[in-house]
Formats: structure tokens, C-alpha cells, sequence
């Protein structure tokens, strides 16, 4: 809640809240992130959103990703 208040932007990793009464704190955060024009943003979701966990089952397949290749600066 200090960093958005201070107008810094948020990208957690982690839960923001684990337990119901935690909830109202939250919304009350993207309120004050809305208010003062910065990002609120929960990215711990998307490890369990399917279209990330196809991508990481693919690039696991060789026959499908290929191999990595060692590139140059150029």
C-alpha cells in the first residue's frame, strides 16, 4: 500500500492477500493505485493460467522448441 500511496508502480509476486479479512486492504489499494495513476498488479496468477503452462510444456519438448542455439552480438 506504501508504494502506491508514494505513486510507484506494483508488480508482486507473491499473493497480496491469503486470508478473507486481508480483501478489503486490497481493494482499498487499487483504489489509491487508480487515484494516483500507478499500476497494481498481481503477475503470481498467470503460473496457473493455461496458456502459460502449455507454453512451458512445449518449450520443454525438443521436437517442438528445437534446441537452444549460443548467438552473437550481432
Amino acid at each position: 500500500m506504501k508504494a502506491v500511496i508514494e505513486g510507484i508502480n506494483v508488480l508482486a509476486d507473491k499473493p497480496m492477500v491469503i486470508s478473507l479479512d486481508e480483501f478489503p486492504k486490497l481493494e482499498e489499494a487499487f483504489i489509491v493505485a487508480e487515484n494516483n495513476g500507478v499500476l497494481l498488479y498481481d503477475i503470481m496468477t498467470e503460473r496457473h493460467m493455461i496458456t502459460a503452462i502449455l507454453q512451458r510444456e512445449l518449450a520443454l519438448k525438443q521436437e517442438v522448441f528445437g534446441t537452444l542455439q549460443i548467438g552473437t552480438e550481432d
